[in-house]
């Protein structure tokens, strides 16, 4: 009995952890989202690119 009790567990354990993966996946869209590039120049005479991402989302996976 208790083999078969595992079993059960293993199972509904499975299903939860691949809801949530297709949940957190399918409603992680960015389309909120912007990427902003700045552009400096160092001392020495080089282009230096540093990307930012803004989001408006609270939580990012």
């Amino acid at each position: 009995m208790k083999a078969k009790q595992f079993f059960i567990f293993l199972g509904s354990l499975f299903i939860v952890t691949l809801g949530t993966i297709v949940f957190i996946t399918g409603e992680n869209d960015h389309k909120e989202c912007k990427h902003i590039s700045e552009y400096s120049i160092s001392k020495d005479g080089t282009k230096i690119k540093t990307g930012k991402h803004i989001c408006k989302e609270r939580f990012n996976f």
